[in-house]
């Protein structure tokens, strides 16, 4: 009779988890964690140009990435540091462009200090926390001559692949991928 009472037992049980199933005879897949958001993902794969942060390449030498009318002259990276960035302007242009990024792996914004007036705020190094508040999310550069150009820091948190995007009156004109090793 005892043996009866723990079949009928389990039968209950097992119906009450059935009925707790939505009815597809697959398992629920787990949430994913969370990922980069789909532009910054899409903007990571897109590249128009590619460069390392431990291969700097002089002002003037056609080694150095190009978007437009503009090279890109990163400096060695350091964690805790603002990373130096010269913008070169290699053809004529008259309308500023705007930088803005993210890091690839997470979508996380990139920040930019172009403030040519004022001092980079210390004391250095930064924790990566402090890095990702440090500038602005959107750098805004004005028109500068051929052979002239623009010299700042972006706040590079982390290592790893990180975007730059250029856009020049509202129209994306290339995004530079940046291994920071």
């Amino acid at each position: 009779m005892r043996h009866w009472r723990c079949l009928w037992t389990a039968a209950a049980v097992a119906a009450l988890l059935l009925s707790a199933c939505d009815g597809s005879p697959e398992p629920r897949p787990l949430p994913r964690p969370t990922s980069a958001p789909p532009d910054a993902v899409a903007a990571c794969s897109r590249a128009t140009a590619t460069t390392r942060s431990d291969q700097l390449a002089a002002v003037g030498d056609s080694a150095a990435p190009q978007i437009g009318p503009f090279s890109f002259h990163i400096y060695d990276h350091q964690n805790g540091y603002p990373t130096k960035v010269l913008i070169g302007v290699t053809k004529d242009y008259s309308e500023a462009i705007r930088l803005t990024g993210s890091r690839c792996s997470d979508g996380r914004a990139l920040r930019f200090w172009y403030e040519e007036r004022r001092e980079f705020p210390g004391p250095l190094p930064k924790t990566e926390e402090q890095m990702q508040a440090v500038g602005e999310e959107t750098a805004q550069l004005s028109p500068a001559p051929v052979g002239d150009g623009h010299a700042g820091y972006i706040m590079f948190s982390s290592k790893g692949r990180w975007q730059v995007t250029v856009t020049q009156g509202g129209i994306e004109v290339g995004v530079l991928l940046v291994e920071i090793v």
